[in-house]
């Protein structure tokens, strides 16, 4: 059970996002991008000061980007950009996304997966 209410979870993982960034990214170093299978790649945000966006299309395949994060709209410009298309479903932290939204996301994955595109989540 989370332990505030929704639209205060909401505010204070926005207020936190960048002051705990450089805990995040010191949890994960090496362990930011993993394969699942042939069409999803999990990862955390893909940050366009660090060329994330460029990488996972040159490196991954990827085509689409499904982003979870209610408090990070994520590089658009640089997808725009590259072509990669983007669902974003706002989901605040330590909830679950509706079932409306995973509907939405398994039929985003497999519009990419049969134009031959990877997704990044």
């Amino acid at each position: 059970k989370p332990l505030l209410p929704k639209p205060l979870s909401s505010v204070v993982s926005r207020a936190l996002f960048w002051p705990t960034l450089p805990i995040t990214v010191s949890r994960r170093i090496g362990k930011w991008v993993t394969d699942i299978d042939d069409t999803v790649v999990l990862g955390g945000a893909p940050f366009g000061w660090v060329g994330m966006p460029e990488r996972l299309y040159d490196d991954k395949a990827v085509r689409g980007v499904i982003n979870m994060c209610d408090e990070y709209r994520g590089p658009t410009k640089q997808y725009d950009r590259l072509g990669i298309s983007e669902l974003h479903l706002k989901t605040v932290d330590h909830f679950e996304p509706s079932v409306s939204d995973l509907k939405k996301a398994v039929q985003f994955i497999e519009k990419n997966k049969d134009a031959g595109g990877r997704v990044y989540v």
